[in-house]
């Protein structure tokens, strides 16, 4: 089994951004991300959902690529 890339540690942890703040969604009726960063600036949260979908993907290519190994 091969260690974890730096980008592989980053998509895991934009997952578990993405995870916790739609648990929040669904909840407590609260979007962590949009109530704390639109305000500042209004492009960012797109760009954290972004990296979050992209995450997603890269993750589903990891373990597809695990489970041909086994």
């Amino acid at each position: 089994m091969r260690r974890l890339d730096w980008i592989d540690w980053l998509a895991m942890l934009a997952l578990i951004v993405g995870g916790l703040n739609w648990g929040s969604i669904a909840l407590f009726d609260v979007n962590f991300i949009s109530a704390n960063l639109a305000h500042h600036v209004a492009w960012l949260p797109r760009l954290i959902y972004a990296l979050c979908g992209a995450s997603g993907v890269i993750m589903l290519f990891e373990v597809w690529r695990l489970r041909k190994k086994v």
